[in-house]
């Protein structure tokens, strides 16, 4: 699509590829949206030291229970967990399972589907 804007005695075509930046856009919303939205209530990517869980930047390959400013609970500390994708997929499905005494609230991520999308987003570079 093309626009035309007159600049003075010159006429300037602009044209205008919005459909691909959209797409992408919409894309990275909807990979954040259905799956990650859950997360958000407790967790984020930004280092917001209001929630109540920790920051899920540069999850992969860190060892569950480290990240300094956050007190985790002992079970976390001493999980001997590394994450990566199959241990955050593991975690995702039945946290208490995994980490038995875990302080975070919740009973896991029922849809592989969304597991999936989840583990893409925090192991897979949608950071």
């Amino acid at each position: 699509m093309a626009h035309l804007v007159r600049l003075g005695r010159i006429t300037v075509a602009i044209i205008l590829t919005a459909a691909p930046v959209t797409g992408a856009i919409s894309a990275e919303r909807n990979m954040e949206k259905p799956a990650f939205a859950s997360c958000t209530a407790c967790h984020d990517l930004h280092g917001d030291t209001d929630k109540p869980g920790p920051d899920l930047r540069h999850l992969d390959g860190r060892q569950a229970g480290s990240l300094a400013g956050y007190r985790f609970s002992s079970a976390m500390r001493h999980s001997g967990i590394t994450w990566n994708r199959k241990t955050l997929t593991d975690f995702l499905t039945d946290p208490q399972s995994l980490v038995p005494g875990n302080k975070m609230p919740f009973s896991g991520v029922s849809s592989e589907q969304e597991r999936r999308e989840i583990v893409e987003y925090l192991i897979g570079g949608g950071q």
